[in-house]
């Protein structure tokens, strides 16, 4: 059997696509192994700038913490890196390495970035934002509790967020504070002990609701309407621990409450929550995620994020005197991060989304505080505790419901028009109609309006989550683009890298617009020979390549390399306010792109090469009829080049445009049907053949 030109290249592709993954799985585990070998050795300038007044600096007898001395040799405070404290990580799912320093008092003296390797930053965000960010928590308490956006607890100190980046904002507050606490503890300014003793009072007799609501054992939390004027909550929530039977078994059953007790291990227990209203107090996130991200405990400096594996849903709760609860839930608190003889915080993650900017939300925390009553567990002994109460917590990307659904409808509607794109798209003019609607569709509101663009810096966020370096909350933390991503690899999937790139991709729609009005400005057109597109076919791989290999071996000048990818400064940030080599390729690219059909598209887009990888693997292939290897009006008619001479389709380097498909069953315009026509009137094909 004989390949032609274009399936070799296509076999070809497959063939190197399990070295190019091996190679990446090897860089991938040895970037790995480098991060976590990784040790930063700071001079005394660096560490002089988060403690101005410190003379000399000495590494403690631990090796964690560096110890400040002024002039007399006095201890002044210490200095510790977040990275040594916390393994809290970024959205690129690299640790945000900080510097922070604490004087003998408590007091923050000052906090630096180090190293950063965020995506969200490096696409978009100036760096000095989240430099600025850091500025007030010079003079703050390790005590102080500190909110990122609004926090219902009046000794709360609220931190604006970084506008774009509040996820980013959130994971260096948390690192930051548990790497002050953890300064407080080793300079004595903060107790550290074990819980207190006691045990959990038993009686075999249940009790009703309204006992454990008279006892105090329960305890409530409201999330308020939107609407001032209207007194019914968003949410009603009960919560508690039911360790003990005459609630267990109340609540959960005598049969569930024996399977559940029996499985707890040392320090674990059952929390359980109740809610009524219109708002879940599940989240969004967590049957993706795993994580419950609106709800957290908080007790002093401990905090309880609930994950999918510490969660089992209940059945509807029916008890005599009890509210109707539309959901309740069953979770373990484990790693004994809970005293059940202390009062703990039930924290509730409120997000209210901001109108300049879809990308935007505002949060806020509606917080309760239970301490269980000594008729549910009584304290025998007890130790002396942690000194002072610190709420920190991280928040989670709310989902953006309407910006979801909005996305998910429309990916929807395209891939409609591909599954039958026969009745659509049946004249290349309607073609063209429909197609540059979808481009308008994609660019206005993907590009400017969500700021969906895809981008290889993100495809290496997922090769990051196949290493397991990172979890998959960290991509949920952008839902828009979450969404976007499944589609796209659905769609490229079903139907080859074009669906994507040729209909959805928001930078490539901009430049084919481009194109379009430079065609009806009868602008010359600039088309290179067969020749020159071929030898320009293997940029795209080769900078995909590259760009996986220096971001995993150097994640910082990886992020800098893909800078040759335009979509940042078209869609995030103006241009103009980038470098001046950053504004001039730019600007070269929109000036190409009138005279010249997506020339990034097709011969620079790492991503495209990426996509290209996946669309290698689709089943999806244009019929051709046998006169197609003489015919060459679906060659002139393919903007990318994607038919060779002997008119057979490069799948991978083509963009979908559905031209040739139209002209397969056009009975006007294709020779093949033109001349069965004329031969054999009567047995004309159907211009409804799938194609």
């Amino acid at each position: 059997m004989q390949y032609s030109a274009i399936g070799k290249r296509v076999a070809a592709l497959k063939q190197h696509l399990s070295t190019l993954l091996l190679c990446i799985l090897t860089i991938g585990m040895v970037s790995v192994v480098m991060a976590e070998a990784e040790v930063h050795e700071l001079e005394d300038a660096t560490l002089r700038t988060v403690m101005p007044s410190a003379a000399h600096f000495e590494r403690d007898k631990n090796g964690l913490f560096v110890i400040a001395y002024n002039r007399n040799k006095e201890i002044i405070g210490r200095i510790g890196l977040t990275t040594d404290v916390t393994d809290i990580v970024g959205y690129s799912g690299l640790p945000i390495v900080t510097l922070v320093g604490i004087d003998s008092v408590g007091v923050i003296q000052g906090a630096k970035i180090i190293e950063h390797s965020e995506p969200i930053l490096l696409l978009g965000i100036p760096e000095q934002k989240i430099f600025d960010f850091l500025i007030p928590y010079t003079g703050k308490h390790i005590n102080d509790q500190i909110s990122i956006g609004q926090s219902s607890e009046p000794a709360a100190v609220e931190f604006d967020s970084i506008s774009g980046a509040t996820v980013t904002a959130l994971m260096i507050n948390e690192a930051i504070q548990q790497t002050a606490i953890e300064i407080g503890i080793e300079s004595g300014l903060v107790t550290y002990s074990d819980q207190n003793i006691g045990k959990f009072i038993t009686e075999e007799r249940p009790w009703s609701w309204q006992t454990m609501v008279d006892k105090g054992a329960i305890g409530t939390l409201q999330v308020p309407g939107l609407d001032p004027k209207i007194d019914e909550p968003l949410l009603k929530l009960w919560y508690t621990i039911i360790d003990a039977p005459q609630m267990g078994r109340t609540l959960l059953g005598d049969t569930a409450y024996e399977w559940n007790i029996n499985r707890l291990k040392e320090n674990e227990h059952l929390v359980i929550f109740l809610g009524i209203g219109s708002m879940s107090f599940k989240g969004t996130g967590f049957a993706r995620s795993g994580i419950f991200e609106r709800i957290r405990i908080v007790q002093g400096y401990e905090t309880t994020i609930f994950r999918d594996v510490d969660y089992t849903n209940l059945a509807r709760i029916m008890l005599e005197g009890a509210p109707e609860f539309r959901e309740a839930g069953l979770f373990i608190a484990r790693e004994g991060k809970i005293d059940p003889g202390k009062a703990f915080e039930v924290s509730f993650i409120v997000s209210q989304q901001q109108k300049q900017k879809s990308f935007n939300r505002e949060f806020s925390s509606v917080n309760s505080t239970l301490k269980l009553p000594e008729s549910v567990y009584r304290v025998t002994e007890v130790k002396a505790g942690k000194n002072g109460t610190h709420e920190y917590w991280k928040m989670q990307w709310q989902q953006r419901q309407t910006d979801v659904i909005a996305s998910i409808i429309f990916y929807l509607l395209v891939g409609l028009i591909f599954v039958f794109r026969r009745q659509i798209l049946g004249t290349n003019s309607r073609e063209n109609t429909v197609q540059t609607i979808v481009l308008l569709a994609s660019c206005a509101l993907f590009g400017f309006y969500f700021m969906a663009q895809l981008s290889v810096v993100q495809l290496v966020v997922w090769l990051r989550l196949f290493f397991g370096t990172i979890d998959i909350s960290v991509l949920l933390m952008e839902p828009v683009l979450f969404v976007t991503w499944i589609a796209a690899a659905i769609l490229i999937l079903a139907f080859g890298k074009g669906a994507y790139c040729g209909w959805l991709c928001p930078y490539g729609a901009l430049t084919e617009l481009i194109f379009k009005v430079g065609r009806m400005l009868r602008l010359p057109v600039i088309d290179p020979s067969d020749q020159v597109e071929k030898s320009l076919d293997t940029v795209k791989y080769t900078l995909l390549i590259a760009i996986i290999l220096t971001t995993f071996l150097f994640p910082k000048w990886g992020a800098y390399f893909a800078d040759i990818e335009p979509f940042k400064y078209t869609f995030l940030v103006t241009p103009w306010s980038q470098s001046l080599l950053i504004f001039i390729w730019w600007s070269i690219l929109i000036i190409a792109s009138i005279i010249m059909f997506r020339p990034f598209c097709r011969y620079i887009c790492p991503l495209g090469g990426g996509l290209a990888l996946l669309g290698a693997l689709s089943r999806f292939n244009i019929k051709r009829h046998p006169l197609c290897a003489k015919c060459k009006i679906c060659a002139r008619d393919c903007d990318v080049h994607a038919i060779d001479s002997k008119g057979h389709i490069n799948k991978i380097e083509c963009t979908l445009c559905m031209r040739c498909i139209n002209n397969y069953q056009d009975q006007t315009r294709c020779p093949e049907l033109l001349c069965a026509a004329k031969k054999h009137p009567s047995k004309l094909r159907h211009t409804d053949e799938r194609v």
